[in-house]
């Protein structure tokens, strides 16, 4: 009997979830990446200049390099489109019945995350200094730089347009930083 009211529990949760999923799951409208036979699910959060991007507007694109060093397009996602604050972002591998052509990422290749920003329709790259990883139990764990995997779901990703601290916005904490702190906090 507790096995059966487990199941109808389980069963309510997994149709609420899908149903969500249908309903607000929105579509990239700036990156609009090929989709392949082989691919991944990346998850995270993202911000602009440590503000939390927009939900239903702001959207994640993930590339890599192809063979000549031009970036390639192998997902997006609209912030917030399936979890509330959070981008879930499907990356496509290469698919190997296009012999001799790369059309997707490849086991192991550095990804490179950019976020678009619609209220600025502005793009901003984010460097691997700008990218954190958080345990979460849920999902499988990465570490930088953030690579490519086949088949699973990787995270938690925290990515943000700006690092704090950074007061010279050189995208990296150096002494000019420190000093600039200290000297804010002698004039306070």
């Amino acid at each position: 009997m507790q096995f059966l009211k487990a199941f109808t529990n389980y069963s309510i949760l997994c149709f609420v979830f899908i149903s969500y999923l249908i309903t607000t799951n929105a579509s990239a409208q700036h990156y609009k990446p090929l989709k392949t036979t082989t691919w991944s699910d990346y998850v995270g959060t993202a911000s602009i200049n440590c503000i939390k991007a927009v939900d239903g507007e702001d959207e994640i694109g993930v590339f890599v390099r192809d063979n000549n060093g031009n970036e390639m397009l192998v997902g997006a996602s609209v912030i917030g489109s399936i979890i509330k604050e959070y981008f879930y972002v499907t990356v496509y591998g290469d698919d190997i019945t296009t012999a001799n052509i790369i059309d997707g990422a490849v086991e192991g290749q550095e990804l490179i995350f950019k976020i678009w920003d619609k209220s600025q329709n502005k793009e901003y790259l984010i460097n691997n200094n700008q990218i954190q990883v958080q345990y979460n139990p849920d999902v499988s764990s990465l570490t930088l730089p953030v690579v490519w995997k086949s088949s699973g779901t990787y995270g938690l990703l925290i990515l943000n347009t700006k690092i704090i601290g950074d007061l010279n916005n050189n995208l990296k904490l150096d002494m000019t930083d420190v000093i600039g702190l200290f000297n804010i906090i002698s004039d306070n």
